[in-house]
Parts: structure tokens; sequence; C-alpha cells
């Protein structure tokens, strides 16, 4: 890309010092988290986060500096757990079913309020 075209690039976005728009000085970013069986396949994984991303973002547009985290439950039995732990916290989590019931994934709505969302998932591990 020529230069030219970056400075036009660079003043047209809404943080011209930042193009990518990956302005990490936000006072509170928003945060989404994402849930999935670490016993699934990658492939797996990687669809069944895009699911519960699409369930759980509540109309809230992901804004420029949105922090996504997936983390992995052990296994079906794990995620259900969780996901009644985090409905006994008010915390309006999506749970993601096959057509057979099987439970795959949850989505948690987006928010700035990190700490009480860790005070229940901050023993699972990422997705690796």
């Amino acid at each position: 890309m020529n230069r030219t075209l970056r400075s036009l690039i660079a003043a047209d976005s809404s943080t011209a010092s930042d193009p990518k728009g990956c302005d990490r000085h936000a006072d509170a970013d928003l945060v989404h988290y994402i849930i999935v069986r670490a016993d699934l396949t990658r492939g797996q994984q990687v669809a069944q986060a895009v699911h519960a991303v699409g369930e759980s973002h509540g109309g809230i547009v992901h804004p420029p500096g949105t922090i996504a985290v997936a983390l992995a439950a052990r296994d079906q039995a794990h995620l259900r757990e969780l996901y009644a732990t985090l409905v006994e916290a008010g915390l309006s989590p999506s749970l993601i079913e096959e057509c057979d019931g099987e439970a795959m994934a949850i989505g948690i709505p987006p928010t700035r309020d990190r700490q009480n969302i860790r005070r229940w998932v901050s023993q699972l591990p990422l997705v690796r």
C-alpha cells in the first residue's frame, strides 16, 4: 500500500493515530466471553464459538477495541454446570445446543464489568 493511500485511510479513520482501531487506552474495553468444550475438534470449537457470539451479542455492535476471550470447559457436563452457574449469577448466558440437545458452547453478553465475569470463569483455561 502506498503512502498516500495509507494517509487517506488514516485520515478517514475515527482513530487516525491507530488506523486499525485498536486503541488500548479506552477507559473501559468491552469484553465478550465465549466458552467452548475442550473435547471438541478445533473445527467444531471454532464453529460453536461463532454460534455463541451470534447468540449472545445482544444486538451490541462490537466497537474497535472489543476484547474477545475464548475459554474452554472440559466437556458437555462441565459446560452445562457452568451454564447453570452463570444463569444463577444473572449473567444471561446463551447456551448453544445441537438439534439432539448436545450442549456445545456458551456465549456471555458483552460487558465492561470484567470483575463480575471473572468471578465465575477465572478457573477456565483459554482455548488453545
